[in-house]
């Protein structure tokens, strides 16, 4: 006796339905993947979203800027040429409160579409893939920090930083000093 059940479908069919999710293959829900820039700062193994950044530049002179009054932690070391445009560059070591780059670097992110400004760091390890969940967020850390997650890479973790909240600081550095200025 086949009994009909509720939306159509009956016992048989519900059986066989029941059955065949034992011989179908297991589907796992796809996880997104985060593709990172692996990076060094202060010695310091720090990462970068490469969808933060516009791009990666090396062996760039950066032009020292007169300064008027003593380099600030988030004073710009210089400018540098960069397609066509002159672009601020910014210590991401002082940035990251790690202090300024001491030694000329070598490695700059470029952030932004013009660039608006260039972020230089001492040491690139690499570009790196990793599932979401290798990432969590930094319980120690205060909302809008420029690090306030962590991601596991192989049997480390390093810093995550938030190009945002970097981006942030430095518009808001630049229009205090405007302000400054005027009055």
């Amino acid at each position: 006796m086949n009994r009909h059940l509720g939306g159509g479908r009956n016992a048989t069919d519900l059986a066989r339905a029941f059955d065949r999710s034992f011989a179908d293959p297991v589907r796992i829900a796809p996880q997104e993947v985060e593709r990172l820039l692996a990076i060094r700062v202060g010695g310091d193994p720090y990462a970068v979203r490469l969808r933060d950044i516009s791009g990666l530049v090396v062996d760039r002179k950066i032009v020292p800027l007169p300064r008027r009054t003593p380099a600030g932690a988030r004073a710009p070391l210089g400018l540098v040429g960069l397609r066509g445009n002159l672009a601020p560059v910014y210590s991401l070591g002082a940035l990251l409160g790690r202090g300024a780059i001491g030694a000329p670097t070598r490695w700059l992110l470029l952030v932004g579409a013009g660039p608006l400004f260039g972020l230089a760091f001492d040491d690139f390890d690499g570009h790196r893939e990793v599932v979401s969940t290798d990432i969590s967020c930094r319980q120690d850390e205060a909302p809008g920090a420029p690090v306030p997650d962590l991601v596991r890479i192989g049997d480390a973790q390093r810093g995550l930083i938030s190009v945002a909240s970097l981006t942030e600081t430095i518009t808001a550095q630049i229009s205090n000093r405007g302000r400054t200025k005027e009055t």
